[in-house]
């Protein structure tokens, strides 16, 4: 039984379309049991691998006719758009937008923002609704002016990239969505923490962390040797070229398996092939969510390696902890919120490969079935989807 004949619209990049976002598949039917109806808008796809969606979710056709990083077809729909420019304009000056990746990231979030504008029409917005903007960029510009003509109530999350602005630099129109917003929903005490003191914000602000559901238990080691895996977008943020240099620099038999794919991918590769003899490499490509938890109930990992340069709170090592494989990561963002050195262990954020190389040589040494119960424990305590997202859902509907 729903607890509310509220409607949600949410807003995605991509969901439920070309595999991205997978995270939000586990969020979808929290969201379906707790309002009558979800309309869901993706800024854009590429493709039309559409996921299932619960039955009372209706999927709209994207808001962009092709990918943002087009920026062609970027520029074309946003300047012929019947968008206000105004609000722009005045940010350029007053932040001092006119130089550098300020400049670049204020034009690509206006042409965003113009080009996704006249979707708005589409929502159809009442007083009585919930707009939930699952990112803290690009589709959030609009929040402002959907609250303007309707006096819906609008609320967004915040992870990483689309938060912590050292990352990309700047991030457009902050003040504009803060001061729209009825509630923000950063992922990690870091986020929230960003929020109230970067942006000075004294609104409801409550962390609402993801999560994954129970799953089949990592099978135990054959003893053949030491077996690594990460999962991850192949790109620079990711610094996989950290693994991949590290890893020669370990004498004991070692396989590192990586799921998922992207720009770096062949780059990546090219490191590995003159790997000595004693590593090897197994380069899975990209896998659905439900073939990940596959791949970790068949075949043992003794540890999921995370080394990104910037993280929101990685739903990768949820999923890793849920199956009993303990993480070592990078201390970033809200990463240490979940790793200690009882599940595995935090690596420095500058981490250099000699660095990695030795504290994946002592988490070997000191390898016990412990850390192993104590992944799975700190799923259950922290990430487990069905706590989490009933809190949430909790929480939107209050609002």
């Amino acid at each position: 039984m729903r607890m509310n004949s509220k409607r949600l619209i949410l807003l995605t990049n991509t969901w439920p379309f070309d595999g991205g976002e997978t995270f939000i598949d586990n969020e979808a039917g929290y969201l379906s049991e707790a309002f009558d109806s979800v309309e869901v808008f993706p800024l854009y796809h590429d493709g039309n691998d559409k996921r299932p969606v619960p039955s009372n979710f209706n999927v709209h056709k994207p808001a962009l006719r092709k990918n943002p990083k087009n920026k062609v077809a970027l520029l074309r729909q946003g300047i012929f758009s019947t968008a206000p420019l105004f609000f722009a304009i005045k940010e350029l000056f007053s932040d001092k937008c006119l130089t550098g990746k300020k400049l670049w990231n204020l034009c690509t979030g206006a042409l965003t923002f113009r080009a996704s504008y006249p979707t708005l029409k589409r929502f159809g917005l009442t007083n009585n609704d919930v707009l939930y903007s699952y990112w803290g960029d690009k589709w959030s510009a609009s929040l402002p002016f959907a609250k303007e003509i309707s006096g819906c109530k609008c609320v967004a999350r915040f992870h990483g990239t689309d938060l912590f602005e050292e990352v990309k630099g700047y991030i457009p129109f902050r003040k504009a969505l803060f001061n729209s917003l009825d509630a923000a929903f950063p992922i990690s005490d870091a986020g929230a923490k960003y929020i109230k003191e970067r942006y000075n914000y004294n609104g409801y602000v409550k962390v609402a962390r993801l999560g994954v559901p129970k799953a089949v238990a990592n099978p135990p080691s054959d003893g053949s040797c030491f077996k690594i895996v990460s999962c991850s977008n192949v790109i620079p943020l990711k610094r996989l070229d950290l693994i991949a240099n590290a890893l020669p620099l370990l004498d004991f038999p070692i396989k590192w398996t990586h799921i998922g794919d992207g720009v770096m991918l062949s780059s990546i590769k090219e490191l590995c092939q003159n790997f000595p003899s004693h590593i090897s490499v197994d380069f899975k490509g990209r896998l659905s969510n439900s073939d990940v938890r596959k791949l970790y109930a068949t075949e043992h990992f003794d540890i999921f390696l995370n080394v990104s340069s910037s993280e929101g709170l990685p739903v990768s090592i949820m999923e890793a902890f849920s199956q009993g494989i303990p993480a070592l990561a990078t201390n970033v963002g809200g990463t240490s919120e979940i790793v200690d050195s009882t599940v595995g262990g935090l690596l420095p954020a500058c981490i250099t490969p000699d660095n990695l190389a030795v504290a994946i040589r002592e988490i070997r040494d000191n390898y016990t079935n412990t850390i192993r119960e104590n992944a799975l424990e700190r799923w259950s305590s922290m990430c487990d989807a069905s706590i989490n997202y009933k809190a949430f859902t909790k929480a939107l509907l209050s609002i």
